[in-house]
């Protein structure tokens, strides 16, 4: 996203966020997006750890702390804060991809199915355009498991 197209809209987040308005926490989960496809990732961790301190138990905040930390390249804090948002939250979808992907990735192919396998089940119907890149993981997940009959049968 150009900064210039968003400008008066990022202005506009940055009084909100200014303020470190607990209840405005909507903010600080859009305005980490834009950092996100702009791949300013370190920035948009940094704003994330703000409002984790501001709304610590909030699932919003927790799962997009975990995604950016995920995208950022640092794992080894994304996934266990992933693991615990899909634990507690589990319609938490996103987490959900993001691990499974990850986990898929990583050769751990059980954890993977489990990952994928939960996306599917809580994802909005909206994103059924989603399905058949994961679908391509699940199975390969469940291949590699020595499940041939289920892999086929997605």
């Amino acid at each position: 996203m150009a900064a210039g197209r968003a400008g008066p809209a990022l202005a506009g987040l940055g009084r909100i966020l200014a303020a470190e308005n607990p209840r405005r926490i909507d903010a600080y989960v859009l305005r980490a997006s834009v950092y996100a496809v702009d791949q300013q990732y370190a920035k948009g961790i940094e704003l994330m750890q703000r409002a984790q301190s501001l709304a610590p138990d909030n699932p919003d905040v927790l799962s997009t702390l975990g995604s950016q930390l995920m995208l950022g390249h640092r794992e080894s804090e994304g996934v266990p804060l992933l693991e615990k948002v899909g634990a507690r939250w589990p319609d938490r979808y996103q987490a959900h991809q993001l691990l499974g992907l990850y986990y898929a990735s990583h050769s751990e192919w059980a954890r993977a199915e489990r990952a994928l396998s939960a996306f599917l089940k809580t994802r909005p119907r909206e994103l059924e355009g989603e399905d058949p890149g994961v679908l391509i993981e699940l199975g390969n997940a469940t291949l590699r498991q020595g499940k041939p009959r289920e892999a086929e049968a997605l």
